[in-house]
C-alpha cells in the first residue's frame, strides 16, 4: 500500500478519512479489527522488484514486510493522522465469515539473497497516503 495505490484496506480507509475531512462522509465503517495483515509500502515494493536482479532465477520469494499489524492499529494511526475528528463504526455487514486471522509473509530468504529490506515506516506510509488522497480530491 501507499501513495498512488488504491483499492486495498489501508488506501480505502485513508480515502474515506479524507472524505470525512472534506465533509463528504459523516463517519467511516469497518469490519473485523482483530485481523492482522503484513503491510508493505509501495516504495519498498518497487525497490524489492529492482532487487530481484540479485535473486536466483526460478526461485520463489516472499516480498513483504515480515511484520503483521492489526487492522485496529492501522485504523488508529490513520485516524490519529487525520486533520479532523473521525468516528469509526463497526458495520456487521463488513465482517467476513471466513476472514483469515493473520496474513503475514516471511522475507528472510529474499533479504539474504538481495540485501533488500523494507525501510518506510507504517506511519510514513499512512501520512503520505492521506496526502495522496487529499491532493487527488482537490483537483
Amino acid at each position: 500500500t501507499g501513495p498512488g495505490k488504491v483499492n486495498d484496506g489501508v488506501s480505502e480507509f485513508c480515502r474515506r478519512v479524507v472524505e470525512v475531512e472534506r465533509g463528504q462522509r459523516e463517519r467511516i465503517t469497518h469490519g473485523n479489527l482483530d485481523a492482522q495483515r503484513d503491510i508493505t509500502d509501495v516504495r519498498d515494493m518497487s525497490r524489492a522488484l529492482q532487487a530481484c536482479e540479485n535473486a536466483a532465477f526460478g526461485e520463489a520469494y516472499n516480498l513483504c514486510s515480515n511484520v503483521a499489524y492489526t487492522i485496529e492499529d492501522i485504523l488508529s494511526i490513520i485516524i490519529e493522522s487525520s486533520t479532523t475528528d473521525v468516528e469509526a463504526v463497526l458495520d456487521p455487514a463488513l465482517i467476513r465469515p471466513t476472514d483469515e486471522p493473520i496474513i503475514m509473509g516471511e522475507n528472510t530468504k529474499f533479504k539474504s539473497k538481495t540485501g533488500w529490506s523494507p525501510v518506510v515506516p507504517l506511519q510514513v506510509t499512512i501520512v503520505d497516503t492521506l496526502e495522496f488522497f487529499r491532493n487527488a480530491h482537490s483537483r
